[in-house]
């Protein structure tokens, strides 16, 4: 299951491939991946039907699954031992007052992942979204301070404020 959560942006982003359209000046649009693929026409339901199945089953279900376990995880670890184990890979990495992290940066990563479908034909949106999103997290990041190092909380921090800059220099 950390496996799973490591991959999600990626495989959300995947996911979202078929949603990414882009406007031809003939009035046709094409999935932006895959040019030769017309949005609306013959592959691209295909496409977008398997799309929609892995943001519903993946995207939405082991988020969902992920967000229940972290939310039961201190009742049912006391009553049950055998959940903290399978669940470890939620809050292991955090410090025991912010066991929930792991649910949040699962919404960063899927809002991240939003971020070229929203508006394929607008970069500047799309940046927008991308610094309004960083922003935020990095904001939360820094008054929370969830990682158990400090190492690790200036990492992220640094990471999300560098998106923040390179999103406001474009």
């Amino acid at each position: 299951a950390q496996v799973w959560q490591a991959l999600y942006i990626s495989i959300v982003l995947v996911a979202f491939l078929p949603l990414q359209c882009y406007q031809h000046p003939n009035g046709d649009s094409s999935v932006t991946e895959m040019p030769e693929v017309i949005c609306g026409e013959g592959d691209h339901s295909v496409l977008l039907g398997m799309g929609i199945f892995f943001i519903l089953f993946y995207g939405v279900g082991f988020f969902s699954v992920c967000l229940w376990a972290n939310v039961t995880a201190p009742r049912l670890s006391v009553s049950w031992p055998a959940f903290t184990l399978f669940t470890r890979f939620l809050y292991y990495r955090f410090r025991s007052d912010r066991w929930y992290w792991g649910s949040v940066l699962m919404v960063r990563s899927f809002l991240i992942a939003m971020v070229p479908i929203v508006s394929p034909d607008n970069g500047n949106i799309q940046v927008v979204m991308l610094i309004s999103v960083a922003g935020v997290f990095m904001l939360a990041q820094a008054l929370i301070l969830p990682w158990k190092t400090y190492l690790l909380n200036a990492a992220d921090t640094a990471v999300l404020l560098m998106l923040v800059l390179i999103g406001a220099a474009a």
